[in-house]
């Protein structure tokens, strides 16, 4: 490893704001059927896995400015610190994961995020320049904030920055994986592995890895310190395992109008009227459960939803766990930006059209289909939806049990087109890029021990082989 200056985060700006993870929309849409104000202690005991890489970015926003001046600050190692005491008062172990190399995937995106980080960090500059040329307190104020908001949406976490809290983790005895690639994935490999029983994420792809790779696991988003936020049980096969209807009631008509103009004006939204009752989902809209779906959990009141959130739902949870990864490349994603107005409830009609197609035949039919509404398809939009698709399936992962990289999914047959090419990112010979560099300078080439149960990981960081390799620190 050369000396000298470290590189940068690869998440710095492949992860993005932490406002924009993921699947746009993804959950807010799927909100009804998610547990508000649940509380960590009530997850299943065992292993919590956690995306330390998204905990950074929303540390981020509130030392905004002191990052972009380049000013110490602690807030980073205290924001994690506080909320993995929280986790281990509600008796669980934690596992913290980071992100690694940048798919090549996200390259475009990556690019459209750093010339507004750019933008951003210029802007920012600016007002704060003003600001120390302002002849008033109140002005010098008024400009520093406006500063402070436009370094927020041009966030940028380093190596510098990372460090610290990698060391504060060692020194809670808290063990940590540098992923390949992307957190995410690693998240779900962990799940679908049976190495933790609960996740802790701001990012909605979780939910996508899951599905992908066929694992179940409780994702407990928007973590506050007291280690409360919103639970989404997600289940292997298909959606109806997860997504249910029963507990959600459908708002009248009339209501529901009343509702979305209320949404669209600004202020607080005032309480529903008396005559904006709700009706029972099998009733006046003619919409029943259908069985096999999975209960409502007990602790979750009951939530009124439009007619259309409903139906919606209702189209998601006839999906198939290929159909949901799909749907949500569709939409829109990292590694692939959707057509012009086409989101999750314009997608989910298509994904309905193309049930009846082979998964793999699927991405053909759905892009005949958009022509036939004249929806603008981009020349070989087919070929990236399928690379897209397979950012997703075959994203590599470190596997704590075979101490090595491997598929999330298996390849296998037409799926070896998937190749390490949509994933490997360069990087400088005798480097390793990100939170990789991060861990080896941490470890200053000491032996890393392995993890408690039931993480087993190698003795010491693995090698590199033809595809990039993740590791694993403790505190021995």
């Amino acid at each position: 490893r050369e000396r000298g200056r470290p590189p940068r985060l690869a998440g710095a700006s492949g992860k993005g704001s932490a406002a924009k993870m993921g699947i746009q929309g993804l959950l807010k849409e799927l909100g009804p059927v998610m547990v508000d104000q649940f509380d960590a202690r009530r997850l299943a005991r065992g292993t919590c896995a956690i995306d330390g890489s998204a905990w950074l970015f929303k540390a981020a926003y509130a030392c905004a400015l002191e990052l972009a001046l380049g000013r110490p600050t602690n807030q980073l190692v205290n924001y994690v610190e506080r909320r993995v005491r929280a986790l281990h008062a509600a008796g669980l172990r934690v596992v913290v994961c980071f992100d690694g190399n940048r798919p090549n995937l996200k390259s475009q995106v990556s690019a459209e995020r750093r010339a507004r980080q750019a933008a951003g960090r210029a802007k920012g500059n600016e007002l704060y320049q003003a600001s120390l040329r302002a002849r008033s307190a109140a002005e010098r104020r008024a400009l520093e904030d406006s500063a402070r908001n436009a370094f927020a949406g041009a966030i940028s976490v380093t190596f510098e920055h990372t460090l610290p809290v990698l060391r504060a983790l060692r020194a809670m005895r808290v063990p940590y994986i540098v992923a390949p690639f992307e957190a995410d994935a690693q998240l779900a490999a962990l799940a679908a592995g049976g190495h933790c029983s609960s996740i802790v994420t701001e990012d909605s792809d979780v939910a996508v890895f899951l599905s992908a790779c066929g694992a179940g696991c409780d994702v407990l988003y928007r973590m506050d310190d007291r280690g409360v936020g919103q639970l989404l049980r997600v289940r292997p096969g298909p959606l109806s395992e997860w997504v249910s209807l029963d507990g959600i009631e459908v708002m009248r008509a009339a209501s529901a109008g009343r509702a979305a103009a209320r949404s669209a004006s600004a202020g607080p939204q005032p309480s529903a009227p008396a005559s904006a009752q709700p009706v029972a989902a099998s009733s006046s809209m003619g919409y029943a459960p259908s069985p096999g779906r999975a209960p409502a959990p007990s602790s979750r009141a009951p939530k009124v939803v439009t007619p259309s959130t409903y139906a919606f739902l209702r189209k998601l949870s006839a999906l198939s766990a290929r159909q949901f990864v799909q749907l949500c490349v569709l939409a829109g994603c990292d590694y692939l930006t959707s057509p012009p107005g086409l989101g999750l409830r314009t997608g989910v009609k298509y994904l309905q059209r193309t049930a009846a197609a082979d998964d793999d035949a699927r991405p053909a039919r759905i892009v005949r289909e958009m022509a036939k509404d004249g929806v603008p398809v981009p020349d070989g939009y087919r070929r990236l939806f399928c690379m897209a698709e397979a950012g997703f399936r075959r994203h590599v992962v470190f596997d704590p049990a075979l101490r090595a990289a491997r598929r999330l999914v298996p390849v296998c047959g037409g799926d070896a087109a998937a190749d390490s090419g949509l994933l490997a990112s360069p990087a400088r010979p005798g480097r390793r890029r990100g939170a990789h560099g991060a861990a080896e300078a941490e470890a200053s080439g000491r032996t890393v021990g392995a993890l408690p149960a039931p993480l087993r990981v190698a003795p010491s960081l693995p090698s590199p082989s033809s595809e990039p390799a993740g590791g694993a620190l403790d505190a021995s």
